[in-house]
């Protein structure tokens, strides 16, 4: 699930299982750690279930796969269904169908079979593992605010193929549990807005970067401006609305990861009039409680 640059499983657009599968000598180190735990604040209880699982392969090289998952447990509304909501979250985020396992079951699978199946993608990784020693992938999920039926996720992926070599992927999630659904671009603005909201991202970037044109933010490392688009990758934050872009999405490698913010006030005119939207203006955006699961 987690895409663009990511080699993410943990989002929507991946699953968790590796691609090929390797033997293991007799000589295998294998450990298994799996950790839980409750924190709670004023509208809701939030678990967080971790499991850490590692091989030593063939060649010596030792294999880290670490996942965390905090994921709400009981609601101070007794109206929602919780059994829903996480049904809803494990196949959204982890690409996992939750069914009778329960999270900390399907999470032990997921990293189990992740080892089980492990095999470097390319000659690359293999050159990178085989100098270093080690082979890490760090996945964590967790809600990062919940209000009036609205709940937003941000999930991160590090992998790690030697000190130097460390990659990190960020992708959010945005839910109605009033509809158990995800909450998408289509379901806020009017297609025919689109362009709007495309010109608003414009120039907040131009701003955001002293430039007056979109010739001096080329000299910056961006691309041209007329191919900036509203990303599918958004937060719903307290102020407004977060678009996120990754690596060599809107602008050259080395500028690294963009975010661009607009604020509530400049994107009502665009939004779409429905249950969600209503939420949004009416309570959400006046009233902001954020969520800390560390």
């Amino acid at each position: 699930m987690f895409t663009k640059f990511y080699i993410a499983p943990f989002l929507k657009k991946h699953s968790f299982n590796g691609c090929c599968s390797f033997l293991l000598s007799a000589a295998v180190c294998l450990t298994l750690q799996t950790c839980t735990r409750t924190a709670s604040d004023e509208s809701m209880s939030i678990t967080t279930v971790n499991v850490a699982d590692s091989v030593v392969d063939n060649d010596g090289i030792k294999i880290v796969v670490d996942n965390t998952f905090a994921y709400p447990h009981s609601f101070s509304d007794r109206q929602l269904d919780t059994i829903k909501m996480q049904q809803l979250l494990c196949k959204t985020i982890l690409g996992a169908d939750m069914r009778h396992r329960g999270i900390h079951k399907m999470l032990r699978e997921i990293t189990t079979n992740e080892i089980d199946n492990y095999r470097p993608a390319s000659r690359q990784k293999n050159k990178n593992a085989a100098i270093s020693g080690r082979y890490e992938i760090r996945r964590s999920a967790k809600p990062l605010f919940y209000k009036a039926g609205i709940l937003c996720f941000q999930a991160t992926e590090t992998t790690a193929l030697n000190a130097k070599t460390i990659r990190q992927s960020n992708e959010y999630f945005n839910f109605s549990l009033a509809q158990m659904q995800v909450i998408l671009l289509s379901d806020l603005f009017e297609p025919d807005n689109m362009e709007e909201i495309s010109d608003l991202l414009k120039a907040k970037l131009l701003a955001a970067n002293d430039c007056s044109s979109s010739k001096q933010l080329v000299q910056k490392g961006f691309f041209n401006l007329s191919t900036l688009r509203p990303s599918e990758n958004f937060e719903l934050t307290a102020t407004g609305i977060r678009f996120h872009y990754a690596p060599c999405e809107i602008a050259c490698f080395s500028v690294g990861a963009v975010s661009i913010n607009l604020e509530t006030a400049s994107i009502v005119p665009y939004l779409k009039k429905s249950h969600i939207t209503k939420i949004l203006t009416e309570e959400l955006w006046t009233s902001y409680q954020s969520i800390s699961t560390t």
